[in-house]
């Protein structure tokens, strides 16, 4: 399914979870369990069962259980903005080198924690003053 490996495992520990102590599952035993992770998780887990789910009943064992299920709508969250002062002045204040320009690149590149950990130095061109890093390898980014 060209998923990642990351995806994959957590996938398979979504369905490792919601399988334990059951041998045969039903259209109703989802849907009690989509429920009662709909009380106690932010609905982007809940969308994120509903897609291991889909992955497994579905695309894997070839069951239509999942065929009406519809990941649900989480409100759109802003973030605050940070005042480019004070960017400054908190990166002034950082002594380790490495630590340093973990942060620049953060505030300026617009790259993930893990994108600009995994930052090689074939990815920085020098000549356009440019990153170009190589983070995405699926077909789905």
């Amino acid at each position: 399914m060209n998923l990642s490996q990351g995806t994959v495992y957590h996938y398979t520990s979504k369905i490792r979870t919601f399988m334990l102590n059951r041998k045969n599952v039903t259209d109703r035993d989802i849907q009690e369990y989509i429920e009662k992770r709909k009380q106690e998780c932010c609905l982007d887990y809940v969308s994120n069962i509903i897609s291991a789910f889909k992955a497994y009943f579905r695309d894997h064992k070839g069951l239509t259980l999942m065929n009406g299920y519809r990941h649900p709508s989480s409100p759109l969250k802003l973030k605050e903005d940070i005042e480019p002062s004070k960017v400054k002045r908190f990166i002034e204040t950082i002594d380790d080198l490495t630590v340093k320009c973990m942060a620049i690149l953060l505030a300026t590149s617009g790259l993930r924690k893990s994108e600009v950990w995994n930052l090689r130095k074939s990815e920085v061109n020098r000549e356009l003053r440019c990153l170009i890093p190589n983070c995405h390898s699926g077909e789905t980014k």
